[in-house]
């Protein structure tokens, strides 16, 4: 190279030099504690400013975004604020981070990071998260109104007959792919509108398999069912076994292998069945079935009241001292309901159209074989009260529920039902027509009288040192309750008579009627108890027969403590009930 031409290369790249490294100098005094070029935070320049000035800058940036994001969708336009979908973002701790980095050995690489960042650029992103619970919570309580369910394909009962309805496709957030959004705009502090993205949702319909379906319902109730017990036969029609169908889309998991190549030996496939990954597909099928609950329903209401027969306990009554059996005990018997579910739809699959019901036996709790196990023995107390004078209804109704009562037992810790155990008061059951106290007025009704066998009870109750759990008097004296205050009014189905037996035997209820005198024995052991009364005690009388009356059981434990009840009574004026001296 002539020397002339080396002198020139040589002064320009002295000079080049020199350029460049004024240039160094410049620009790390010029970025000295400032952010180098090309970077950017959140992608934001943040080239040139320092630490201050940057969190200045998105400071701004980051309060309008915290003002919220658009979401929207067809009719939907609201702004939401980050907060709410669980947005948290540290932009103090992001600064921080992109300037220690920025300095981090600056002493010997200051320069060579600026020509770095000139270059190839520093992007730092925010560092922020989101509260999971909060943004499921934003999608459930915000968002799901922009939900549309699907509506599968399905098949009702209508008219007798069977209807296809058909299904409709339904739409509901895309969660995963809106969370990715909803991260790009935090990152970004881009309060730019969401669009909330909805996938559609359509129903697993398959007309082919929906009619195949529709005939197989209609060739199962297309029989006619006959249900029989003993003597006993109900049948079942069409419109009934149509009423019991019941369709459901069914989800079926259906197993396959990879393909083997055509010319596969034994050996091959079974190597390639046991080493390859099964691929489990799910297919949905609607399916006709027979309704439990609806055939549970119809045995419960038409056919358990005509099969079902409670036990009845053994019929006792004390003479001369000893147990005398009045009337056996009898066995009862309950339709199985679950069992002649089973039963009843693998017949009608079956095409057996006649079913035996099936039912299971019930013993009696108290039979000839334990009522030495009941604790009675002896004579706990009575009460008695004298109906003469009543019309000849009256004293039918009285004998019918005397004879229903005796021979009761009464089960120790048990709450005894003076209405309960009288049952149905119809004429089915031996009542006649007869007055009665009811809305303030005497009317004839089927069971009129029966308060003088809630009297009598009451008393003997009272007299065997038992507590009284509800009495209520009548609304005016009545004659055949004296003393008055010792009386006790029922109604079916309230008011009613109870007593606890808080004894630890059984105790047996026996009821007489001899001229006109009805009296209740109440028949147990005794456990050292004892009772005393005050009164009945009388005050408040007036000229229109209207008096307030109040009577006191005193009972006497063994370990002497004492129980007092007080029963109140409040009569009214007779004549505003019409009929004196009735009930």
């Amino acid at each position: 190279m002539p020397k002339k031409i080396f002198k020139i290369f040589l002064i320009i790249t002295i000079i080049l030099l020199a350029i460049l490294s004024i240039s160094l100098i410049v620009l790390n005094f010029y970025y000295k504690d400032k952010f180098y070029p090309g970077t950017t935070i959140a992608n934001y320049n943040v080239s040139g400013k320092t630490k201050k000035q940057a969190s200045d800058f998105l400071n701004k940036k980051l309060e309008k975004f915290n003002q919220g994001i658009i979401f929207q969708n067809k009719d939907y336009n609201q702004k939401i604020k980050p907060e709410l979908f669980g947005a948290e973002i540290d932009l103090e701790k992001t600064i921080n981070q992109a300037y220690d980095k920025t300095y981090s050995g600056q002493k010997y690489n200051k320069t060579r990071n600026i020509i770095k960042t000139l270059i190839f650029k520093d992007h730092n992103d925010l560092i922020y998260s989101i509260l999971p619970i909060k943004l499921e919570n934003f999608y459930v309580q915000e968002l799901s109104k922009l939900n549309q369910q699907k509506k599968e394909t399905d098949i009702s009962f209508q008219n007798n007959d069977f209807k296809i309805i058909p299904g409709k496709s339904g739409f509901s957030i895309n969660e995963a792919f809106l969370t990715s959004i909803i991260n790009k705009r935090i990152k970004n502090l881009s309060t730019k509108e969401i669009k909330v993205p909805l996938q559609k949702i359509n129903p697993h319909d398959n007309k082919k398999e929906i009619f195949k379906t529709t005939l197989e319902a209609k060739n199962l109730v297309s029989q006619k069912i006959i249900l029989e017990y003993e003597k006993n036969k109900w049948t079942v029609d069409q419109n009934i076994l149509k009423s019991w169908a019941n369709f459901a889309l069914q989800k079926k998991r259906i197993t396959s292998y990879p393909s083997l190549n055509k010319n596969y030996n034994t050996q091959e496939l079974i190597y390639n069945i046991l080493s390859s990954k099964q691929k489990n597909n799910f297919q949905y099928q609607l399916v006709a079935y027979f309704d439990r609950q609806k055939i549970g329903d119809y045995l419960s209401t038409y056919i358990a009241p005509k099969i079902n027969q409670a036990p009845q306990n053994i019929r006792l009554q004390m003479q001369d001292n000893k147990l005398v059996i009045l009337s056996p005990a009898k066995k009862g018997r309950d339709l199985l309901i679950e069992g002649n579910l089973e039963n009843i739809i693998t017949n009608i699959k079956g095409k057996n159209t006649k079913i035996t019901l099936l039912t299971k036996t019930l013993g009696a709790e108290i039979n000839k074989n334990n009522i030495n196990e009941l604790g009675i023995k002896e004579l706990l107390g009575k009460g008695e009260s004298n109906f003469s004078g009543s019309p000849a209804n009256r004293i039918q109704n009285i004998t019918v529920a005397a004879q229903k009562l005796n021979g009761i037992l009464v089960k120790p810790d048990e709450e005894y039902s003076l209405v309960n155990n009288l049952g149905e008061v119809n004429a089915e059951a031996g009542y006649l027509p007869e007055l009665v106290i009811k809305e303030n007025k005497t009317i004839p009704e089927y069971g009129g009288g029966l308060c003088q066998i809630a009297t009598t009870n009451f008393r003997a109750a009272l007299n065997s040192a038992l507590p009284i759990t509800e009495r209520q008097s009548h609304s005016y004296a009545v004659q055949y309750y004296d003393p008055q205050g010792t009386d006790a009014a029922i109604y079916i189905p309230h008011p009613d008579l109870k007593f606890h037996n808080n004894t630890k035997n059984y105790i047996l209820i026996q009821t007489s009627i001899y001229n006109n005198i009805l009296t209740f024995e109440f028949y147990g052991t005794k456990d050292g108890r004892s009772v005393r009364f005050e009164g009945p005690e009388y005050w408040d009388q007036k000229p229109d027969k209207s008096f307030k009356a109040k009577y006191s059981q005193i009972i006497t434990y063994p370990d002497k403590s004492e129980k007092k009840s007080t029963f109140y009574s409040y009569y009214d004026n007779p004549d505003k009930y019409k009929h004196e001296n009735q009930n």
